[in-house]
């Protein structure tokens, strides 16, 4: 579910030692998505290797600009290209994420 993404998106964040909810307002998260192995053991076990977040950013465009590039930094560093693609998560606490069916 959506849920389950937030749910792993900011416990994702957590492993890194940043806890998006205590983030200031204006705030954005993105992670790479493994669409192919997001399954009920992927949500209780893995995190997302890839993610990106901005804070006290000026509007949803430059927030989604901000998380979405340094995603795809995580994402190229950790040369996971081929196996998920960055995509928007949250915006403040408004779910920006579909599942994919």
């Amino acid at each position: 579910s959506e849920k389950d993404i937030v749910d792993i998106f900011k416990k994702s964040m957590k492993h890194w030692k940043i806890n998006y909810d205590t983030l200031d307002k204006n705030k954005s998260g993105a992670a790479c998505i493994p669409w192919e192995d997001l399954n009920k053991e992927f949500v209780n076990k893995e995190i997302f290797i890839a993610l990106g977040y901005g804070f006290s950013l000026f509007d949803i465009n430059i927030g989604k600009k901000a998380a979405l590039e340094g995603c795809e930094r995580m994402r190229r560093a950790n040369k996971i290209e081929n196996t998920c693609d960055c995509e928007m998560i949250l915006y403040n606490d408004e779910i920006l994420i579909e599942i994919k069916k």
